[in-house]
């Protein structure tokens, strides 16, 4: 009778230590992808110069969006590396001049590409009547 004790207190110990072994081998607390690569730029208004905020930017199905301050900074992380279409999400007050995508951009793994600026107008404006850039 001692041994079919024994045996079942060594069978659920054993259970206990598998379950424990397999839950942690599942990834928890994983830091995440690393061989991904990201992209900045600024959004400015092609007639007053300003930076312009609340932009979404999308590049490789990630988005980010440009700040809401005078700037228009933005950055889109988590990205694949590969050549990606950079689209610009119009708003009731601004437009990608040349509509969407802007750009076609090169995505390095744990790099980060600078693409410079994408242009918006004022759906009030003609972008044919503007001068040239």
């Amino acid at each position: 009778m001692h041994t079919n004790s024994t045996n079942i207190v060594v069978a659920a110990i054993a259970a206990v230590a598998i379950t424990v072994v397999v839950i942690a081998g599942c990834g928890g607390g994983a830091a995440g992808p690393t061989n991904v690569g990201s992209v900045t730029g600024y959004i400015l208004d092609v007639v007053s110069d300003d930076g312009i905020g609340n932009m979404v930017v999308t590049i490789g199905g990630q988005q980010g969006t440009s700040d809401a301050g005078l700037s228009g900074f933005f950055t889109v992380s988590s990205i694949p590396p590969g050549d990606h279409d950079v689209f610009v999400t119009p708003t009731p007050l601004f437009t990608p001049i040349g509509g969407s995508p802007v750009a076609e951009v090169p995505v390095t793994a744990n790099a980060t590409y600078y693409m410079g600026t994408i242009l918006v107008i004022d759906p009030q404006y003609d972008e044919d009547e503007l001068p040239p850039l």
